[in-house]
């Protein structure tokens, strides 16, 4: 874990809802996130939380937030107490009911923020749910160098600024962005230069 660099004054810092101690903003890999300095938990926002867990497990989690009650645990940035509710889990990608889900294999007590798209996780909780695998991107179409393409041992990623990993794409079904995924040469919007024809 890497702590970032000072946070501005003007900044609203979140409190841990256990001691109300001001929450160290820090990263685990390329994911940010709150952390109790005591420790009681961290916490993350929705939109960092697709960098970490998987989409079916974020899309239930919010989901599941907007229909729960308040619970116990009083909001990190002072407004009303955090809803509280109970996330299954499972290790496919696919959302419940639909083709490909499998059994759910666990669950775990969650509070969120949702005014402030804040997901708290209790010690421990966070490490429970599966992680996204940066692994399993799709199979090339075409293997690398394309017909009518300089003959070249480099893949098409590595002309980018950024390793490809880390190349965000947009997640059509909400307004956050993933990086578990390298943006493909044959997505619409990507122009002539990154599209074989």
């Amino acid at each position: 874990m890497t702590t970032r660099p000072e946070i501005p004054r003007d900044v609203t810092r979140p409190r841990c809802p256990h001691c109300q101690v001001e929450l160290e903003l820090g990263a685990t890999g390329e994911v940010d996130h709150w952390s109790c300095p005591r420790p009681h938990g961290l916490a993350m926002t929705l939109s960092e939380a697709h960098g970490r867990l998987q989409n079916d497990e974020v899309a239930e989690l919010w989901e599941l937030a907007l229909e729960a009650p308040q619970g116990p645990l009083p909001s990190p940035f002072g407004g009303p107490n955090m809803v509280r509710f109970v996330l299954p889990w499972d290790l496919d990608e696919a959302r419940e009911g639909e083709p490909g889900d499998t059994e759910n294999l666990g669950a775990v007590e969650l509070d969120v923020d949702l005014d402030n798209r804040f997901i708290w996780f209790d010690t421990g909780e966070l490490e429970e749910l599966p992680t996204i695998c940066l692994t399993r991107l799709p199979a090339p179409r075409r293997s690398w160098p394309w017909p009518g393409s300089p003959r070249s041992s480099r893949s098409p990623w590595e002309k980018l600024s950024v390793p490809a990993t880390t190349v965000r794409s947009r997640n059509a079904s909400t307004t956050s962005w993933r990086a578990d995924r390298a943006p493909s040469p044959h997505l619409t919007g990507w122009g002539r230069a990154m599209t074989s024809y």
